[in-house]
């Protein structure tokens, strides 16, 4: 059977290779066995998962890898060639039964496979570090490495297949209480030589007492093993784990020895993983059952199909374990039957007396239950029957009596034969009938109902309708009364009860719900355009339960959400509050369920369900206590105030810059009135001294003086000129095309002439390789190095400044001044733009130059700012949009 299955998965392996590559549009998942199908374990996981992937309507495709016939990387890579011409399209997910496999296909998922979600399946805690250490069979410590280091960085999960390898040896001793040995039957492939040594280091570890002996190929022929097994008794304890042979005949790897081991072999044969015990060749294990194991993968799977992607799946074990056993194949190896393990999952039990004779069992009882039923069924007939009697014997006597008192009004008539029913023969009333009617039974007993003129328009409600149930409405003494009339045909021919029930007191409480279901909807719309109107949120909190309940239909920005009620524990709800807010509004819900406040109003932030952060105003009361008066729910209402929020923070920041600017003006008229008057009273004082001097060295020096003093009140009054513009929006900008190392060279022989004598400081301007035309003001431009030349030349006493521009490669041409002056600190770093900053006292200039120019720059489409280090010097820059020569103007 399993040689045909390997046949039937090797042809759906091969068949659409016979006709050349796929076509499709990548809606299929990929199931690559590392080996070859046509083991139990494999078979189970193989059916298990094509009928999950074909209920989510996927086609699934799968592969034997061979993965032991592989000898060097060529052959590996040859496999993925084959994959990748057999299926051009990527799948939608890729199933690995053992990691050898994936190993071996890896480098796809570097490249054309990248980021198709991968399961693998039966895989281990560590893999081999390279595909020539799998290939070439040097497993060992030295060269695992963790599988979650191999597995980093692609969409993968992994279903884990652990070894119960010491739980296996304890229950084969519990069966076998003289083994002194345990022998491994395995053969050269990666897992088995994993295993292999798994079971020595097991052994050697929790066993020490016993010997092991491993029995493998390529070591042992297939005849050599059987015969050796032949030998053993009931000391030995036998693990089978794999024996597959390579046929290089066929190229495919082969399993007999299972299938005839079990008859040669003189002890039971155990298993670490699940090899179909139930057919008797194997005792069991312990481990996870493959029908476990592929209910597992079967929801990993189904996860990924859905959209999760296989990253965020964590890795786990492919099931539960437990101890399996066959019955039958331990006592035919002659265990006995008391040494078996009471916590183990047996087949193949012989059936016990009740499943041996269950047929005949079942049928006794069938037919015992069918006569005991009959003789029950007659008897209770017969009481039925009895009692029956009985009953309408009491009821004949007691009819009129009965009559009498019903509360409900009672007719007996008889239609004559040929009338429509609107005329009959009274027959019987009863008083309730005389006294609603007004009728006695003297007066219309045996009379036509058209011979009773007295009441006959009362009376004619009772007329023959074509309704069995009716109702109709009566004026008596007691003012109107409703009634339901039911009329109930006799065996008599012609003869009819009819029944009238009072409904007065239904029909006004009816009335009287009708009324109050219109106030109530009446009031319940109030309340929905109250609330639609101011925004409100209504909740109510559960005290007990910890949950509270918001209706967000009338919430502001909620319009897109999937529900109109929220319902969050209180550790939610209180987690959604900001951190800052949080201890306060748990101290304010505490007050209030402790009774020390009657409401509770507090504004605090909040997240909404759109997200983020946003101010919210929350009134709340106690609506409902137990039994101790402790509070059981509390009602309330949260508003959003975010936009009152903004509009106090905006009133807050609108008066600080009110208060600002009237401080800044205060601070402006005195700093100018210094600063004008500073120059003016040298310039008047010297030109006093002047007119007076004769000396010529001592006038040249007065005229140096004044000449500053003039240049500094210019700049001042152009300064303030420039920040007027710029406050009144008028500043203006006159584009022209800017020759740049033009400009540039004269600004380097003017500034040299402004240097102080005495002070050995260089002035260079460094020339870039490349001419550079830009189109901007030239006059700002030159305002601003120019401001920024005389800040350097101001607080350098010695050194050197260097200025020029140049192309950083990122759409902007950068401009700096540098010098090696007193530099600036960095806390003083990004104050220095602003108005009046002025870093020294003492230093001439009134604090407006670097603020104008970072109006100007940003006037102009660039980017402004300084770079400093104290005692080295500075660097000002700003840039401005690069446009190379040649380029065409805009």
């Amino acid at each position: 059977m399993k040689k045909r299955l390997c046949i039937l998965f090797f042809l759906i392996g091969w068949f659409p290779s016979v006709y050349g590559q796929r076509s499709d549009n990548g809606n299929y998942v990929l199931l690559l066995n590392s080996a070859s199908f046509g083991e139990a374990w494999s078979d189970v996981l193989y059916r298990s998962l094509v009928e999950e992937v074909r209920q989510q309507g996927v086609r699934v495709d799968t592969e034997e890898l061979l993965v032991p016939m592989m000898k060097t990387p060529e052959d590996a890579r040859a496999k993925r060639e084959m994959l990748l011409a057999k299926y051009p399209v990527p799948p939608r997910a890729v199933i690995y039964i053992g990691d050898p496999g994936w190993l071996v296909c890896r480098p796809l998922f570097d490249r054309e496979w990248k980021e198709v979600p991968t399961v693998i399946c039966y895989s281990r805690d560590s893999m081999p570090a390279s595909i020539e250490d799998l290939l070439g069979g040097n497993l060992d410590s030295r060269t695992a490495v963790p599988a979650s280091e191999i597995a980093e960085g692609y969409n993968l999960t992994i279903l884990k297949q652990p070894s119960f390898i010491r739980e296996t040896i304890e229950m084969m001793r519990q069966l076998q209480p003289g083994m002194n040995t345990v022998a491994l039957i395995s053969d050269h492939r990666y897992i088995s030589l994993r295993i292999r040594e798994e079971v020595r280091q097991t052994v050697k570890k929790y066993f020490p007492d016993l010997a092991f002996e491993s029995l493998s190929t390529p070591e042992l022929t297939t005849g050599q093993l059987l015969d050796t097994l032949s030998g053993f008794d009931d000391k030995k304890g036998i693990i089978y784990y794999s024996w597959f042979v390579t046929q290089n005949r066929h190229e495919y790897l082969d399993d007999h020895v299972q299938r005839v081991i079990f008859g040669l072999a003189h002890t039971p044969i155990f298993t670490l993983t699940d090899r179909d015990h139930e057919e008797g060749s194997f005792a069991g294990g312990y481990y996870i059952p493959a029908i476990e194991f592929s209910r597992v993968a079967s929801a990993v799977i189904r996860e990924i199909l859905e959209g999760k992607p296989a990253r965020d799946i964590s890795w786990r074990d492919g099931g539960a374990p437990a101890a399996y056993l066959d019955y039958h194949h331990l006592v035919h190896q002659g265990v006995d039957p008391a040494l078996f393990p009471k916590d183990a999952v047996y087949t193949q039990v012989p059936p016990g007396f009740f499943q041996k004779y269950k047929f005949h069992l079942v049928v006794l009882g069938a037919l015992l239950l069918l006569l005991v039923s009959a003789v029950v069924m007659r008897l209770r007939w017969f009481m039925q029957r009895q009692r029956q009697q009985n009953r309408e014997f009491q009821l004949l006597s007691q009819y009129r009596k009965l009559v009498d008192n019903m509360p409900v009004i009672y007719l007996r008539k008889r239609i004559a034969g040929g009338s429509s029913g609107s005329d009959f023969e009274f027959l019987d009333v009863n008083p309730a009938f005389e006294q609603v009617f007004g009728c006695t039974r003297r007066q219309i007993l045996g009379k036509r109902l058209s011979e009773a003129l007295s009441c006959r328009d009362k009376l004619s409600c009772l007329a023959e309708t074509e309704q069995t149930v009716h109702s109709f409405v009566v004026d008596g003494a007691k003012g109107l009364r409703y009634y339901d009339k039911l009329v109930f045909s006799s065996s008599e021919a012609g003869i009819k009860d009819v029944f009238c029930i009072d409904r007065t007191e239904e029909h006004l409480a009816l009335a009287r719900m009708e009324r109050h279901r219109a106030e109530q909807e009446e009031l319940n719309e109030k309340y929905k355009l109250v609330l639609q109107a101011t925004g409100l949120t209504p909740w109510t909190w559960d005290v007990g339960g910890g949950l509270v309940d918001c209706d967000l239909s009338y919430t502001s920005g909620m319009e897109d959400h999937s529900g109109e009620h929220l319902i969050v524990s209180d550790e939610q709800y209180y987690a959604m509050i900001h951190p800052d807010d949080r201890e306060r509004m748990r101290a304010a819900y505490a007050d209030l369920l402790a009774g020390r406040n009657d409401i509770l109003q507090q504004e605090y932030r909040v997240i909404y369900v759109q997200g983020g952060y946003q101010w919210a105003k929350s009134f709340a009361v106690i609506r409902e206590r137990d039994a101790s008066g402790s509070p059981v729910q509390l009602v309330g209402a949260s508003l959003q105030i975010d936009v009152q929020k903004r509009l106090e923070q905006d009133l807050r920041e609108a008066k600080e810059k009110a208060e600002e600017s009237n401080r800044l003006k205060s601070a402006f008229l005195a700093n100018m009135s210094h600063e004008i008057r500073t120059p003016l009273n040298a310039i008047v004082g010297f030109s006093s001294v002047l007119a007076d001097t004769e000396n010529e060295e001592e006038k040249r020096g007065y005229i140096s003086i004044i000449e500053n003093n003039n240049e500094l009140l210019l700049q001042l009054i152009g300064d303030i000129l420039d920040l007027s513009k710029i406050e009144a929006g008028t500043l203006e900008f006159t584009e022209s095309d800017v020759d740049l190392r033009e400009m540039f060279s004269g600004i380097e022989q003017s500034i040299r002439l402004r240097i102080p004598d005495g002070h050995p400081v260089d002035v260079r301007f460094e020339e870039p390789e490349s001419d550079y035309r830009i189109r901007t003001d030239p006059n700002r431009l030159m305002q601003v190095v120019t401001n920024f030349m005389t800040n350097a030349i101001k607080f350098t006493a010695e050194g050197n400044i260097r200025f020029g521009y140049r192309d950083r490669n990122d759409g902007e041409l950068y401009f700096y001044v540098s010098d090696t002056g007193c530099g600036i600190p960095p806390e003083k770093q990004r104050d220095v733009f602003g108005r009046f900053v002025k870093l020294d006292a003492f230093a001439q200039g009134t604090g407006l130059g670097l603020s104008i120019c970072e109006t100007i720059v940003s006037k102009l489409g660039g980017r402004i700012g300084v770079e400093s280090v104290p005692d080295e010097g500075s660097t000002f820059w700003f840039t401005l949009p690069l446009r190379p020569v040649g380029k065409a103007f805009l």
